[in-house]
């Protein structure tokens, strides 16, 4: 019986979403995770009344408390691609959740509109990006890792798969 059950929830996934070289292709999100923290990640969501525009979101996860309170506030995030020392942009991304998992962590998901197309096109043809959370101070004095890597290899062909499916979210 547990085999069984264990072979429906891998049938189910696996049409929920697919891999793409490092990416996690689903109906509405592609992501992947972070170098340094696992459960760290990085990627791009769909939502009808945004449909024209690059929305990016990262899961953070932190073993410190308080994190909550910032739900609604902006953070700044510098972002840094393929391994360079220069902060190609500094972005702000809102604080739109978090939960506790288990009770000792914390997960918090800042979500952000990315109104330059420049800037997206570059992070799409990057082998990596770097995002370091740089304020508010005392946001970024909840995140017990404020720097985290992304491989980003693979994102310019998941990100073609995945571009189209927001004509399939209109209603």
């Amino acid at each position: 019986m547990k085999q069984l059950i264990t072979i429906l929830i891998a049938l189910i996934l696996s049409v929920a979403s697919y891999a793409e070289d490092g990416w996690i292709v689903e109906k509405d999100t592609i992501y992947t995770h972070g170098s340094t923290v696992h459960g760290h990640k990085f990627g791009y969501f769909k939502d009808k009344k945004y449909c024209g525009n690059d929305l990016i979101y990262l899961q953070w996860s932190t073993y410190e408390d308080g994190l909550k309170e910032f739900e609604g506030i902006d953070a700044k995030i510098a972002i840094r691609l393929n391994g360079e020392d220069e902060v190609v942009h500094v972005m702000p991304s809102t604080l739109m959740s978090t939960a506790k998992f288990p009770a000792l962590m914390t997960i918090g998901i800042f979500k952000t509109i990315l109104f330059s197309k420049e800037l997206s096109k570059d992070i799409r043809e990057s082998q990596s990006i770097e995002f370091t959370f740089v304020g508010p101070e005392d946001l970024v004095s909840k995140l017990d890792i404020k720097s985290d890597t992304f491989d980003t290899s693979g994102l310019a062909v998941a990100y073609s798969k995945f571009d189209h499916s927001c004509k399939n979210t209109k209603q």
